[in-house]
C-alpha cells in the first residue's frame, strides 16, 4: 500500500477530498478504566445514491483483553451542493491501495 501525504489546505469539496480509501492509526483510551489499546486500518469513503457519503472500516484492534478485526460502517449526508462554508483543513495518508 503506497501512502501519499495530504496537505493541510482548505477544500472545497469535501466529499470529492475525502473519496477513496484512507490508512488510520488511532490511539483508544478508557478514561473510566485507564485502559489503553490501538486502532490500525484503512477507511474507505465511497459515493452513496443520494450524494452523500458511506465510511467503511477495516483494520486491527488492539485491547488488553481483543486482538482482532473490528469494522465500523457509517453513512453521513452532506449537502449538494457543498456549501462554501464546508471548507476545512484535513491531514491524513491517502492509499492507493
Amino acid at each position: 500500500m503506497k501512502d501519499q501525504l495530504r496537505e493541510s489546505s482548505p477544500t472545497q469539496d469535501l466529499r470529492a477530498y475525502l473519496l477513496g480509501s484512507w490508512t488510520v492509526e488511532r490511539s483508544l483510551w478508557d478514561r473510566a478504566g485507564g485502559t489503553r489499546g490501538t486502532f490500525a486500518g484503512v477507511v474507505r469513503y465511497s459515493e452513496t445514491p443520494d450524494g452523500g457519503l458511506f465510511l467503511r472500516e477495516d483494520g486491527t484492534m488492539t485491547w488488553p483483553t481483543h486482538t482482532g478485526p473490528p469494522s465500523a460502517n457509517t453513512s453521513c449526508g452532506l449537502p449538494t451542493p457543498p456549501k462554501p462554508w464546508m471548507s476545512t483543513s484535513l491531514m491524513g495518508n491517502r492509499s492507493t491501495a
